[in-house]
C-alpha cells in the first residue's frame, strides 16, 4: 500500500509520483512519461521516505527529496 504522496506533472502532461511504500518500507518513484506505468525504488534503507517531495525540471527529468 502507497502513502505520503507527491505528484508533478510535466510538460507533456505526463505525470511523476513519489510515495512511501507501506508494505515494504521503500520510497518509489512512479511515471506514466514513456507510455505506461513504470515503477522504480528510490531508496529501500529502512523506514523512509515518508516526507517526500516531487519536481520536474524544464528538462522533464525528476528531482525528489526525502527524508
Amino acid at each position: 500500500m502507497g502513502a505520503y504522496c507527491s505528484i508533478a506533472v510535466d510538460s507533456n502532461n505526463k505525470a511523476h509520483i513519489s510515495y512511501t511504500d507501506l508494505s515494504n518500507h521503500d520510497l518509489k518513484y512512479a511515471t506514466n512519461a514513456a507510455g505506461p506505468w513504470d515503477v522504480t525504488v528510490v531508496d529501500s534503507a529502512g523506514n523512509i521516505g515518508d516526507y517526500n517531495d516531487i519536481a520536474v525540471d524544464s528538462a522533464n527529468k525528476a528531482h525528489i527529496c526525502y527524508s
